[in-house]
C-alpha cells in the first residue's frame, strides 16, 4: 500500500486539535446561558433546544427523503 509512518497523522496533533475544537465549540452555548439576565436564560435555553431538535428532524428527513429517491431507505 506504499504508507510511510511519516505522513501518518501524529495522534498527539490528533488530540489537540480535537480538545481545542471541543473547547471553542463549547463556548457560544456557554456564552448563550450566562450572559443573559437570569430571567432570560430558560426561555434562552428552549429556544437553542428547539432550533437544534427542528434542524435535526429536518436533515433526517432530507436524508430519508434521498434515500427514498434511490431506492435505499430503511423503513
Amino acid at each position: 500500500m506504499h504508507i510511510d509512518p511519516p505522513d501518518l497523522a501524529n495522534r498527539w496533533q490528533a488530540a489537540g486539535a480535537s480538545a481545542l475544537a471541543f473547547t471553542l465549540g463549547v463556548l457560544l452555548p456557554l456564552v448563550a446561558i450566562v450572559l443573559p439576565p437570569t430571567a432570560w436564560r430558560v426561555p434562552v435555553c428552549v429556544r437553542a433546544v428547539l432550533r437544534v431538535v427542528a434542524a435535526g428532524t429536518l436533515g433526517l428527513a432530507r436524508t430519508y427523503g434521498i434515500g427514498c429517491l434511490f431506492g435505499t431507505a430503511l423503513s
